[in-house]
């Protein structure tokens, strides 16, 4: 029953590849290739070799002529079919890889840092993905059910396919904790990460306690106690420390309460912005930021259950300080009229949209005023106000000071 003529198989195969999109394989129990079919593929850079990878994803345990799903990690997985050739020699029917998801800048990062790739093949590992063609689990599934109708010219149940699939991620051979990778740090580089990666310092972002935060991290640490992943080259040096803080915040404040899709997007943000600065000369103020504006987020998860139209519209807010923010586009943005939204939000948030981006815009030039030398009328300009005065009116009523006042009072 399970045998299937190589003329048929073939045939299949290039069906199958020329309307998914996907690469297609037949290969032995060992993972070692018998045949393929694709226009174009990359090879792994999270495993050795390919049969390497096939040998870890299915198994001379899987049940003959039924369709199953393997992940290799949350954003790419593979198709199987388990069959016999004419000798009854069993092999497989492979269809993939497939992205689930669409990666980000910050889903790179994480895939970095749970795989250990050194941070240079962060190109070569974000050109792989973005290779991929991108389906929803969904489609992977009726793929699957399409690949199993062509093979066997039958119908399969959707939910047969789901119960014998797995999309948990695959263990790489090189995949560590978060724990263990500053602890070989610590002993390749005699580094001190204590400062980014302090238990307590996440803890106080979990729960919001950004005040706590502020004073802890009061002062920079001596030069001397700053850590090297990165050595003869201390921009890309201090840059990747500051990505890594920022993504292990990111995965605190998910774990805090704090929305993910809110939690990641501010990850890219603050990421973005340190890729886009040739120098890179505050790593300390960076990092320091970024727990600050995490552990606020946080605390207003906490605080108020908010909607999820409410939440997107206050992180795009966030993500827009610098620009024009009409209520129209972000009520396209978080597909809702924007009555509703104004509505909404002025119900839950207690203030209307207005205000709210006012203040927003108010916190980020409290951030310039103490930490640049730009004018006041510069601030202005950066942050979109209509000019110079709006702003210091503005400003005065939210915080009950000039900016003026402000950037000179005692700390």
């Amino acid at each position: 029953m399970f045998v299937i003529q190589e003329e048929k198989l073939a045939a299949i195969s290039q069906l199958l590849l020329q309307n998914t999109g996907m690469p297609v394989f037949t290969i032995n129990l060992d993972g070692s290739l018998r045949d393929s079919y694709y226009s174009y593929i990359l090879g792994h850079p999270l495993f050795p070799n390919r049969e390497k990878l096939f040998s870890q994803l299915f198994f001379e345990s899987d049940k003959y002529g039924v369709p199953f799903i393997r992940a290799t990690n949350d954003y790419e997985c593979y198709i199987g079919i388990k069959l016999q050739d004419q000798e009854r020699t069993p092999y497989f029917f492979v269809m993939g890889p497939s992205a689930t998801l669409k990666v980000t800048a910050s889903s790179i990062y994480e895939l970095l840092i749970q795989y250990q790739v050194p941070m240079q093949l962060k190109d070569t590992l974000n050109g792989y993905y973005v290779s991929l063609p991108v389906y929803s689990k969904q489609r992977v599934i009726h793929f699957a059910q399409l690949a199993y109708f062509l093979i066997f010219n039958d119908s399969i149940d959707d939910a047969l396919v789901v119960r014998l699939s797995s999309w948990f991620p695959l263990p790489s051979s090189n995949q560590m904790n978060l724990e263990l990778y500053l602890l070989n740090q610590r002993v390749m580089d005699t580094t001190h990460f204590d400062y980014i990666y302090e238990k307590n310092t996440m803890r106080l972002i979990k729960e919001g306690r950004h005040e706590e935060i502020a004073k802890s991290l009061s002062f920079p640490p001596p030069a001397e106690e700053m850590p090297t992943v990165t050595k003869n080259n201390k921009v890309r040096n201090d840059k990747n420390l500051a990505i890594t803080a920022i993504t292990i915040a990111c995965r605190a404040a998910i774990e805090g309460g704090l929305d993910s899709k809110i939690s990641y997007s501010l990850s890219e943000m603050f990421i973005d912005r340190i890729e886009s600065k040739p120098d890179f000369p505050d790593l300390f103020g960076t990092i320091r930021e970024a727990y600050l504006e995490y552990a606020r987020r946080v605390k207003e998860a906490l605080k108020h259950n908010y909607s999820p139209g409410v939440l997107n519209a206050q992180q795009y807010i966030h993500n827009h300080l610098y620009q024009k923010i009409e209520l129209q586009q972000l009520a396209d943005h978080v597909h809702l009229n924007g009555s509703y939204l104004s509505r909404l939000f002025k119900k839950e948030v207690g203030m209307t949209i207005t205000e709210y981006i006012h203040r927003e815009k108010v916190h980020e030039a409290k951030k310039w005023l103490t930490f640049s030398k730009l004018s006041i009328s510069e601030i202005a300009t950066q942050l979109q106000f209509h000019d110079q005065s709006h702003f210091i009116k503005t400003f005065s009523r939210i915080e009950r000071m000039t900016p003026k006042q402000y950037r000179i009072k005692p700390e």
